[in-house]
């Protein structure tokens, strides 16, 4: 989009920012005694087949409802089927899967909870999401710009149209528009197309502006209380009575947690909460200082390596502190994906490794290299995919997720028995990798 400023009008599709509207649907009808957090999702949903899940857990990832991988039965018999929310309780039913583990048990970030909440919404509305949305958040918010994006289409609103999303995925030759995908790129078709349909968990369309003014509405009471507001931001406290930490960077590192729908960092006086949103092609992240009334919105549309450290700039100026320098250096990784798919995988072989020694100009991690191999896996491009996971695993020995995507790749070619074998030796490194063991298990 060169050549095109953007202003607090341009709309963007912000991904899993899309939860805090979904909490606050939900936490409008906690308010107005429709639901209450603690009561069974079956209570509502009779098809359900998860008893002991409530609407708690799902709002704070802690269900341990199995994610996006229910949809792979509906999708074997039919390849081109595009996801909807109406699929997810028959994907439930014919997936037959275990949860992972007892609800509040664990946080387990899960966007088929999210999807679940939003069909909540309109069973106890009466109304779609789209419709409850407008009428109980967007218009009392004075969100003129926003909207649920219905099916795959972005619609114009006043002269505005969503913004669009442009990919620099390792695996990929070009910096290319997503409606103009390549056979490289088939995976893009998955994430955006047969999974692009989905709400609750994604697909509102918002502006900065509007993001703002949600946040206004949200902290003077309008949209629902200030007590229920105060008890969606608090860290999340599991069954044993453990509080849940992770290291959120954008919030403030050790010690953030999740609330309802909403990532929070409690240090002293000071509570920051927010949201980060992630699909192919778009980033987003949403901060809220509340002590010091301070708001950071920031949208990217290239998906570029350097957004997480552009952000933190953003707090390190209004914290008064230097900036670090953002890494404009050419990915090795993608090199080598574009050596891998045109030439000899010796001769990329020897150009990674000359990239790899020139650090001044060229950036390597092994997480870039798994994205690529997984890039190349769901492109069918099995040849690729091994050399890719076992250069990675040569590298980095030590590490027992190189092992794990090894023996993916090792499944996808057929060779059960070696893929065990790297399973194994994944968990030996790792007793603690869950997946890993259900792998395993599943092979036995």
């Amino acid at each position: 989009m060169a050549g095109k400023s953007l202003d607090t009008s341009a709309q963007f599709q912000t991904a899993s920012v899309s939860k805090v509207f979904t909490s606050a649907a939900i936490l409008q009808l906690v308010e107005r005694k429709k639901l209450m957090l603690n009561d069974p999702v079956k209570s509502y949903l009779n098809a359900f087949p998860y008893p002991e899940i409530t609407i708690r857990h799902l709002l704070t990832h802690t269900s341990g409802l199995p994610d996006v991988e229910i949809y792979d039965t509906l999708l074997t018999s039919d390849p081109e089927r595009i996801i909807k929310n109406t699929d997810l309780i028959s994907a439930l039913q014919l997936s037959e899967k275990p949860l992972h583990f007892i609800p509040g048990t664990k946080f387990d970030y899960c966007n088929t909870g999210y999807q679940l909440l939003a069909l909540l919404v309109e069973k106890i509305s009466g109304r779609t999401f789209s419709d409850y949305l407008q009428r109980n958040i967007f218009r009392p918010a004075y969100m003129y710009h926003s909207y649920l994006r219905a099916g795959l289409q972005g619609l114009p609103v006043k002269d505005h149209t969503i913004w669009p999303m442009y990919t620099v995925a390792p695996a990929m030759l070009t910096v290319s528009p997503l409606n103009g995908i390549s056979p490289f790129e088939k995976h893009l078709y998955y994430d955006t197309h047969t999974m692009g349909a989905t709400y609750g968990d994604q697909n509102i369309i918002a502006t900065t502006g509007d993001l703002l003014r949600f946040e206004k509405a949200l902290i003077s009471g309008k949209l629902f209380s200030r007590s229920l507001f105060n008890e969606a931001v608090a860290p999340l406290t599991l069954n044993d009575g453990r509080r849940y930490t992770e290291n959120n960077q954008a919030l403030g590192g050790n010690g953030s947690a999740y609330g309802f729908g909403w990532e929070t960092h409690i240090a002293g006086n000071d509570t920051t909460i927010g949201h980060s949103g992630y699909n192919r092609g778009i980033y987003v992240q949403y901060y809220i200082d509340l002590k010091n009334d301070r708001t950071i919105i920031l949208f990217d549309n290239t998906e570029g390596p350097s957004f997480l450290q552009k952000f933190l700039n953003v707090l390190c100026i209004l914290k008064g502190q230097p900036v670090k320098k953002v890494d404009l250096r050419s990915s090795a990784v993608r090199l080598y994906g574009r050596d891998l798919l045109e030439g000899d995988p010796e001769i990329a072989l020897i150009h990674l490794n000359i990239m790899r020694l020139d650090t001044a100009n060229y950036r390597f991690t092994p997480q870039q290299m798994n994205q690529l191999g997984y890039d190349f896996l769901r492109s069918g491009l099995i040849d690729r995919v091994m050399e890719t996971f076992k250069i990675n695993l040569l590298l980095f020995p030590q590490d027992f997720n190189r092992y794990d995507s090894y023996g993916d790749a090792l499944l996808a070619a057929g060779k059960k028995a070696a893929a065990l074998a790297m399973y194994e030796q994944a968990l030996s490194l790792n007793p603690g990798a869950v997946e890993v063991g259900r792998k395993i298990d599943k092979l036995r």
